[in-house]
């Protein structure tokens, strides 16, 4: 039978090799923040697992078969496996060698792919401007066009949390962006929806702080209100 080969294994999971098949694999917190997982469904994020536990019996290696993964991991349909190595959770040398892979291919698999590379070039049919980058945070760049049209859509409190996200993201995995403004519409919103879900937050943030202004000097502070505090 062929296998699959799970991209980077021995660089995410270090075992023993004294002991035989691991007990336990690593999930890494970072890829809460990798925007190839943020793409993913719940339930192709839950495969996804499933696969990386079923590769630890075989060094990082799973059989070249959806049908045989979803019998093996108890799936209730196959894993597109097609999809998880566009994503590259996968090595695609299998492609390389001519491996016929079973169930795989469709037309939905490949019109799906093509919207998803769609958007990631043309996000709202947005060119990216020429004007001079802004640097905010550590390494994130926006143009003043980029910068306004984010505040506009999700204020100002929500566009330092966007780029608070994506900054963590690329200073965490040495990532670098041709576009940090289309990255930021390809996943980082994403994220930045299911933060605010996840602290209940509905619609869009409407909070006041901002990590990219100074505190108030003194000179900054507003006159008391006499009225209000006479013996100021």
């Amino acid at each position: 039978m062929e296998y699959l080969k799970i991209r980077n294994w021995s660089k995410w999971q270090t075992y023993r090799t004294d002991r035989g098949q691991p007990p336990w694999i690593k999930i890494h917190r970072c890829v809460m923040r990798d925007p190839e997982w943020v793409s993913l469904s719940d339930a192709e994020r839950g495969q996804l697992v499933a696969i990386w536990l079923l590769a630890a019996d075989n060094d990082g290696k799973v059989p070249a078969s959806a049908s045989v993964i979803q019998k093996l991991c108890f799936m209730s349909k196959e894993p597109n496996l097609n999809k998880f190595t566009d994503l590259q959770f996968i090595e695609n040398d299998w492609r390389h060698a001519g491996v016929t892979l079973a169930s795989l291919g469709s037309q939905r698999d490949a019109t799906e792919k093509s919207r998803v590379d769609k958007n990631r070039v043309e996000e709202n049919n947005y060119t990216p401007s020429k004007n001079k980058k802004i640097k905010f945070l550590d390494c994130v760049y926006l143009d003043e066009i980029e910068r306004d049209k984010l505040i506009k859509d999700y204020t100002l409190h929500g566009f330092n949390k966007i780029v608070q996200i994506i900054n963590d993201y690329k200073m965490a995995n040495g990532k670098k962006y041709k576009s940090d403004y289309h990255a930021i519409k390809n996943w980082v919103i994403d994220r930045y929806r299911k933060e605010n879900k996840i602290n209940g937050i509905q619609g869009n943030d409407n909070g006041d702080d901002n990590i990219f202004l100074k505190p108030l000097g003194e000179e900054d502070r507003p006159e008391p209100d006499k009225s209000v505090y006479p013996d100021t």
